[in-house]
């Protein structure tokens, strides 16, 4: 069997050949996550409600000096939609770029054969930045909320039953049809 031709065969040399496919898919697939988070943060989608406000009051920013928009944003109930546009696309790319790098040093620890380190560096990822990055696609508004309240206990410490019902909301809210058998069913393990 030969490699897919992606990686370097001096760096996949460790890697036993019927796994070769596998981790060189990985690397693929991570890479191909780089690029989709390179073209967000390159367009400026974290930056609309910013660049909008700069836009709309674009030579009076002294009125607004000291001024936590954010929070005003917030408070005002037709503008608190703007609000979570921005604090849920710049956890989006923050999450995304932290698994990301856990990710990558992951990947590059099997190829040296560190596995006990390669495993590690996959718990959170795997662990916490997917669990959140669902929790923000299956419900905003509740994740946003603890994100803002005292995050680390009300973030961490995630009943199983909780994160099963994340994840079934997020493959539910996903664009595309689902069939039945998809949801998550992890009481029998």
């Amino acid at each position: 069997m030969h490699a897919i031709g992606r990686i370097d065969e001096e760096r996949l040399k460790l890697i036993p050949m019927k796994y070769r496919n596998a981790h060189e898919f990985s690397f693929f697939l991570h890479d191909r996550l780089v690029d989709l988070l390179g073209e967000f943060e390159s367009k400026g989608f974290h930056n609309i409600v910013e660049n909008s406000i700069c836009t709309e009051f674009g030579g009076r920013e002294k009125v607004f000096e000291g001024m936590d928009i954010l929070g005003f944003l917030k408070k005002k109930a037709s503008l608190n939609p703007l609000y979570m546009q921005h604090v849920n696309s710049h956890l989006v790319l923050a999450l995304t770029s932290d698994m990301l790098h856990f990710l990558y040093e992951s990947l590059t620890c099997f190829e040296k054969r560190k596995f006990t380190v390669g495993f590690a560096l996959l718990r959170k990822p795997l662990k916490e930045n997917l669990l959140f990055l669902s929790w923000l696609l299956a419900d905003q508004n509740d994740f946003i909320t603890r994100f803002e309240a005292n995050n680390f206990e009300t973030l961490h410490g995630v009943p199983k039953d909780k994160k099963i019902e994340i994840f079934n909301k997020a493959i539910h809210s996903l664009s595309y049809p689902i069939q039945k058998h998809s949801t998550l069913s992890l009481s029998g393990r």
